[in-house]
């Protein structure tokens, strides 16, 4: 082999090994990130859904009593009604 060949040889196959290295830990630490990233996604799914059900039970309580207070004011207002014909 000439004198040539082996530096190129010293230069390029280190360089060839660094940039495997590179691109290995790079791959191993965003596969990582990603695997963190979806179960945090999961768990403000789960806070987001449980806010939501929680929401919508308040509103429904909400909903219940307003409906509850009209219906008793209506059956209020038709027996006085009621008792000023008689």
């Amino acid at each position: 082999m000439k004198m040539h060949t082996k530096i190129m040889l010293l230069l390029t196959l280190p360089l060839l090994f660094i940039s495997v290295a590179v691109s290995s830990i790079s791959i191993w630490k965003m596969k990582a990130q990603g695997e963190q990233a979806a179960l945090q996604i999961e768990s403000m799914g789960k806070v987001f859904t449980d806010k939501m059900k929680a929401d919508y039970t308040a509103q429904i309580e909400t909903y219940r009593k307003d409906l509850i207070a009209s219906k008793k004011e209506y059956i209020k207002s038709e027996v006085d009604t009621a008792l000023s014909a008689l």
